[in-house]
């Protein structure tokens, strides 16, 4: 038989379902800002909605997929929810489905990042240049975390698009992270042990 799809696995794909016999370019141009308004309720970088290469990437694959099958997708390896946020604000705009595909994951880079992102992890913020920080607690179901910034803030609740792991770890920067959330008050996990 087929089994459920977990609704927190990154799994889940918004498809959008246009009509074959309108040249896609001009479907596209009024569907575009209504689109990436709903993509952007729930992620601000294409990769976290499943598009590596873009929104040209996401442009082709949908164009791609419509003449073949009538409808493609929009974001794919979200968890459920972010899917169906995505799918909700689109209702007006365009007929749309909510769909488990779980080669929809293995496109994007949602789960190693989450395993990345433990407590103790040295992270950059995506909406603040070069702040980093380090992930202080992850909530029960891995998609909130709460990040001290290196300058003693506490952020709490920053979803897994918010931030991303540091890609260089220096020796120092890591063994001070621990002594800078102490001196903001901060005593969770993480500023325990260096």
């Amino acid at each position: 038989g087929v089994g459920v799809a977990d609704p927190c696995a990154p799994v889940w794909s918004v498809n959008i379902e246009l009509p074959g016999d309108v040249p896609f370019e001009l479907i596209w141009d009024e569907l575009k800002e209504p689109v990436t308004r709903a993509l952007t309720s729930v992620a601000n970088a294409w990769t976290a909605m499943g598009w590596q290469g873009g929104e040209a990437e996401m442009r082709e694959t949908l164009r791609s997929q419509v003449s073949v099958a009538g409808e493609g997708p929009i974001a794919r390896g979200l968890v459920q929810a972010k899917a169906d946020r995505v799918a909700s604000r689109l209702r007006n705009a365009c007929k749309c489905r909510v769909v488990a595909d779980p080669s929809a994951g293995a496109k994007t880079t949602a789960a190693p990042v989450r395993a990345a992102l433990v407590p103790g992890a040295r992270v950059h913020l995506v909406l603040e240049k070069e702040k980093l920080g380090f992930v202080a607690a992850v909530s029960e179901a891995g998609d909130a975390f709460d990040v001290v910034t290196d300058d003693g803030r506490l952020l709490q609740g920053l979803p897994m698009d918010q931030i991303r792991p540091a890609s260089r770890v220096g020796t120092s920067t890591t063994a001070t992270a621990g002594d800078r959330a102490r001196s903001a008050g901060f005593t969770g996990p993480g500023a325990a042990n260096d």
